[in-house]
Order: structure tokens, then C-alpha cells, then sequence
């Protein structure tokens, strides 16, 4: 998959038709309906070798397999040749920030700390040279969200395909008697940057989607909206011309700091069903 897939900071970009494929994935075979070769791949066992599961993809007819690699139990070797030779296309990695403040982030949950930056390195630099494509994913959290230039350093010298810029759902581990917790920053206040380091990075070539914030505080940048399930909505989203195509918001977050920061769109907008129509997948 080339370059030309999409003109640089352009609006529409496309992912030729493909699967983001995980770990998890009855999660991802439920999310994505509607598509004959998801048919033909639950009936196929899903639940063998990572190969096997390529293999099994790309015979279901998708273009383009890519495997999650960020978790730390996922860091033992994998038989990238092997991978290669069944048809995986590209790799996604979990990248929150250049190497120091990476390194703090993926310490946070103790649930599923994720790997350091140098084996971030290690896993791109493996990959990179069988010809595997890397794509970005990055958490937006209080500690990185004025700093996500250095992620955008990273992707570039990753020669990265996609950017996808995500707020997580929060949930009682994260949350402390005041505020949201280290995970999840004010959506007003961390949007801009949020944006602004996404509009750069497709300047530079690489496509880029948010993922968890609301369509009415996404501006003309609506469109980079991932398409995914909806969450909650305010009373202001009933009339809202907009609402068929937002996934509204965390429940948890609104029942902290309430519905002030969401307003409706003065008309419909239509998040663009392009690569990031599978991007929540991830």
C-alpha cells in the first residue's frame, strides 16, 4: 500500500478494503457487520497461531492484515517471515509520546503495561525490514496531550501509514475523588492539540482519525471522526443534526463534569467511512 493511497492532507483518504486484525477477535468480528468475506472468516478457526489467523484472513479476501503488537506479553519473538508469507500487510503499535514521557504512560495500567519505547524500536525495526507497514495508535492523556508533536516525530521516522489519536474509556481504576485521573484530560481543553497534531501530521503524508470524542467539538475536522458504537448522549444532542453519525460520549466522564462542553452542529455531518471506519477495531 503506497503513498498515493491519499493526497497529503486531503480529506479523502481511503484504506483500500482490509481488517485491522487483533487479538481480540470476537471484539472486532462484532463491531464490523455487513461485510460477506466477516462471513466467510467466522467460519473459519480464528482461534489458532497468529499465522494461522492471517492466513485465514487474507484467504476471507481482505487486503490488508494488520496486527496489534503493544501489549508486553506480545513482545516475544514472533516469526515475522512466517507472518509475512501468510499475508500479513502492516503492524500496530501503541506509541504515547517520544521515548521518556512513552515510557511513564505505559506504566499507568497495571492492568496491561505496555512495552518500553526501545522495544517499540525493536518491533518497528523488525517489521520495517520484511516490508511490513506500521501504523500509530496514541491515548490522549492528561500528561501528553501538549505532546503529541513527539509523537508525530516518531510516526514520520516510522515512515507510518495512519495515525489514530484515541480517549479511552474510563472506569473506576482510573478515577480519583476529583478530576478524571491520569488517562482521560477535559475534551474541550485537549482537543485542540489533539487536532492541530492531527491536520500536521496529514500535512505530512500520514492520515490520521480520532477516536472517542464527540462530533460537535471536532470542528471541520469532523470528518476524521472513527465510526464505532455510540456511547451516551446530552438532552442538547437530541435535536442535533448531527447526532446519526456521533458516538457521543464516555458515561463515566459526562457523569463527572456533566454535558457543558458538547453542544448540537448547526447541520448534519458525516464522518468520513474511509481506513478509519475500521480504526476502533484496534
Amino acid at each position: 500500500m503506497g503513498r498515493d493511497l491519499a493526497v497529503s492532507g486531503s480529506m479523502q483518504t481511503r484504506w483500500p478494503s482490509g481488517v485491522l486484525l487483533t487479538s481480540r477477535h470476537e471484539r472486532w468480528r462484532a463491531q464490523a457487520q455487513g461485510d460477506l468475506r466477516l462471513e466467510t472468516l467466522r467460519a473459519r478457526d480464528a482461534a489458532g497461531p497468529l499465522a494461522s489467523q492471517v492466513t485465514a484472513a487474507t484467504t476471507a479476501g481482505f487486503d490488508n492484515v494488520i496486527v496489534q503488537h503493544d501489549a508486553v506479553d506480545a513482545q516475544a519473538p514472533l516469526d515475522w517471515d512466517r507472518l509475512r508469507a501468510a499475508g500479513l500487510r502492516g503492524v500496530s503499535l501503541r506509541c504515547e509520546g517520544e521515548a521518556a514521557l512513552h515510557n511513564f504512560i505505559a506504566k499507568q495500567d497495571p492492568a496491561r503495561v505496555l512495552p518500553t519505547m526501545a522495544a517499540l524500536e525493536e518491533t518497528a525495526d523488525r517489521a520495517q525490514r520484511r516490508g511490513l507497514e506500521l501504523h500509530v495508535r496514541t491515548r490522549v492523556a492528561r500528561s501528553n496531550f501538549r505532546s503529541l508533536g513527539g509523537v508525530l516525530s516518531r510516526a514520520l521516522a516510522w515512515q507510518a501509514k495512519t495515525w489514530t489519536l484515541e480517549y479511552m474509556p474510563l472506569d473506576g481504576v482510573d478515577l480519583p475523588a476529583e478530576g478524571v485521573g491520569h488517562m482521560h484530560p477535559r475534551l474541550a481543553l485537549s482537543l485542540p492539540w489533539v487536532l492541530r497534531s492531527g491536520a500536521q501530521a496529514a500535512s505530512r503524508g500520514i492520515p490520521f482519525a480520532t477516536r472517542g470524542a464527540p462530533l460537535c467539538l471536532l470542528g471541520p475536522l469532523a470528518s476524521h471522526a472513527v465510526v464505532e458504537r455510540s456511547n451516551e448522549f446530552a438532552p442538547v444532542c437530541a435535536a442535533c443534526p448531527a447526532r446519526a453519525g456521533c458516538v457521543g460520549g464516555d458515561p463515566t466522564y459526562f457523569a463527572r463534569f456533566g454535558f457543558g462542553e458538547l453542544h448540537a452542529r448547526p447541520a448534519p455531518t458525516e464522518p468520513s467511512r474511509g481506513w478509519w471506519s475500521v480504526a476502533a477495531l484496534l
